[in-house]
């Protein structure tokens, strides 16, 4: 039987994983619905994104 220690630690690996999903999440949801009018315009015409949306889109 694992020790308060281990359940401790292996909960907190668990945490930090399920916090950087979330971050993730959040980050890739803000890709496809930006705040602003602005904010999308700057995302439609940045050569990085355009190259991101092109490279992930023949993946998906």
């Amino acid at each position: 039987m694992p020790n308060k220690k281990e359940l401790k630690d292996n909960i907190w690996a668990i945490w930090k994983i399920s916090i950087l999903a979330k971050k993730c999440l959040i980050y890739s949801y803000y890709m496809h619905k930006p705040d602003t009018e602005e904010e999308l315009n700057f995302l439609n015409n940045s050569g990085e994104f355009i190259f991101n949306d092109i490279y992930y889109g023949e993946i998906v």
